[in-house]
C-alpha cells in the first residue's frame, strides 16, 4: 500500500485535505513538522501527514453483496463527493419511500441467507469433532457440567449427527435419574421438611402441598413453623391456615416440637424450615435430633431455583448436607427456561425431583414432577438453540 503525502499549516488542515482525497475511512500513516519555504522567502513551519485509502469494506465478510454498486467503483469511499456529483444529485427526483424500504428488505433477506450459510458452515466443521466433545458442547447448551457432563458424555462411539448424540444423552439422562415420588398421593403417614436458602419459596411451596394435600387427595394436614428469623412467618401462616382449614403450630422450645411431633394425628405434617438451613440453628438442631419420634417416613426436601448452572446447584445440595435431604423441588421455574443445573443435582447426589413450582399460585403452580416431562424441560435450550 503507497501513502500519500499530505501538508497543512496545522493538523486540522492537513487532516482536510486527506479527507478531500481519500474520505473520512482513510488510513493515517505518520505525522510531523516541517519548515518550508514561503512565499516571501521566509520559512514557514506546516504539518505533514501521510495517508493511503483505506482499503474499503470489500474485504468484510459478505462485503460483495451489501455495499451498493456505486460505492464498488469508488476506490476513495462513499465519504468522497465531487462539486459536480453534488450538482447532479440534487437535480435528480428524491429516492421513493417504497424505493428505499424495497432495498432495504432485499438487504435484510441477503444477510439472513448469509447467517443460514455461516451457521451450515460452522455445524459442519462441529460435525468433523469427536463425539465426545460434541456430546459434551450438547450438555453445556443445557446446563449441565462437570463430573456429571463427562460421566454423561463418555462412549459416545461414532454418531453421525447430533440428534444421534442427543439421543443418547437423554437415554443416560433418564436411566441416571432417580424415579420421583409424589409424596401427596402416599397412604402412609408423612412428615414433609422444606429447607434451602432465602427466597427460594419454602413456605410458599409448603402452602401449596398443604392446600393440594387437603383439598385435592383429603389428606388431613398440620404445618409446624420453626422460622422464627423472618419477621411475620409465624402470622403468614396462621392467615394460611385459616384459609385452608389447616392447624398451625410455633412450637417455643424443643419441648413443644417434641410433643407435637409425637401426639400429632394428621396425616401429613409439613415443617417450615429458616432460611439459615445451619447445624448450628437451635430450632433445626432439635428438628434433627427429633424428627425420628415422630414415627412418620420423614422427608427433607431441598428446594432449588431453577435458573441454577450445574455445579451451583450441586454446590448448594453439598452445603445443605448436614440435613440429610431425601427429594429436590425445582422453585422459580416462571422466571427461566429449562432445568439442566437441577438435574445435575439430582444425577450427583442421587436425590429425586418430586416436585416442580411454575409460580406464586396457591395451590396451582405446584405439579408432582415425572422422568419424561424432567428430560424435556431439561432440552428446551437446545431446542431453542437450533431454530
Amino acid at each position: 500500500m503507497q501513502y500519500q503525502t499530505f501538508s497543512g499549516i496545522d493538523l486540522k488542515e492537513a487532516l482536510g485535505a486527506v479527507r478531500a482525497a481519500y474520505g473520512p475511512d482513510a488510513l493515517i500513516g505518520p505525522t510531523r513538522h516541517v519548515h518550508v519555504a514561503g512565499n516571501n522567502g521566509n520559512a514557514e513551519l506546516r504539518v505533514e501527514v501521510q495517508a493511503a485509502p483505506s482499503v474499503g469494506r470489500s474485504a468484510w465478510p459478505f462485503a460483495s453483496s451489501l455495499i451498493p454498486q456505486e460505492s464498488k467503483t469508488n476506490p476513495r469511499g462513499s465519504g468522497q463527493y465531487s462539486a459536480r456529483s453534488k450538482r447532479s444529485s440534487s437535480s435528480q427526483p428524491n429516492t421513493s419511500s417504497t424505493e428505499i424500504t424495497s432495498k432495504g428488505s432485499s438487504t435484510i433477506s441477503r444477510m439472513e441467507e448469509q447467517i443460514r450459510e455461516l451457521r451450515t458452515m460452522v455445524e459442519a466443521v462441529q460435525a468433523q469433532l469427536p463425539s465426545k466433545q460434541r456430546a459434551l458442547g450438547i450438555l453445556q447448551e443445557i446446563g449441565i457440567e462437570g463430573t456429571v457432563a463427562s460421566q454423561l458424555g463418555s462412549r459416545m462411539g461414532k454418531a453421525k449427527s447430533d440428534e444421534e448424540i442427543l439421543e443418547r444423552i437423554c437415554q443416560r439422562v433418564s436411566r441416571a435419574l432417580p424415579e420421583p415420588e409424589n409424596i401427596l398421593a402416599s397412604k402412609e403417614r408423612e412428615l414433609v421438611a422444606c429447607v434451602g436458602p432465602t427466597g427460594v419459596g419454602k413456605t410458599t411451596t409448603l402452602a401449596k402441598l398443604a392446600a393440594q394435600g387437603r383439598l385435592e387427595y383429603g389428606r388431613s394436614v398440620a404445618v409446624v413453623c420453626l422460622d422464627h428469623f423472618r419477621v411475620g412467618a409465624s402470622d403468614q401462616w396462621q392467615r394460611y391456615g385459616k384459609l385452608m382449614g389447616v392447624p398451625v403450630f410455633t412450637p417455643k422450645s424443643p419441648g413443644d416440637l417434641e410433643e407435637i411431633l409425637v401426639n400429632s394425628p394428621v396425616d401429613l405434617l409439613l415443617v417450615d424450615t429458616p432460611s439459615v438451613g445451619s447445624s448450628h440453628d437451635a430450632s433445626m438442631r432439635s428438628f434433627a435430633e427429633l424428627s425420628h419420634k415422630a414415627k412418620r417416613r420423614t422427608h427433607v426436601m431441598l428446594l432449588l431455583p431453577a435458573w441454577l448452572r450445574g455445579n451451583d446447584a450441586y454446590g448448594l445440595v453439598q452445603h445443605y448436607e448436614h440435613l440429610s435431604p431425601t427429594s429436590l423441588c425445582v422453585t422459580k421455574m416462571d422466571e427461566t427456561e429449562g432445568i439442566g443445573g437441577v438435574i445435575q443435582a439430582s444425577i450427583g447426589a442421587h436425590l429425586p425431583i418430586n416436585y416442580l413450582s411454575r409460580g406464586p399460585k396457591v395451590p396451582e403452580h405446584l405439579e408432582s414432577a415425572s422422568k419424561s416431562q424432567l428430560l424435556q424441560l431439561a432440552l428446551i435450550p437446545r431446542n431453542r438453540s437450533v431454530h
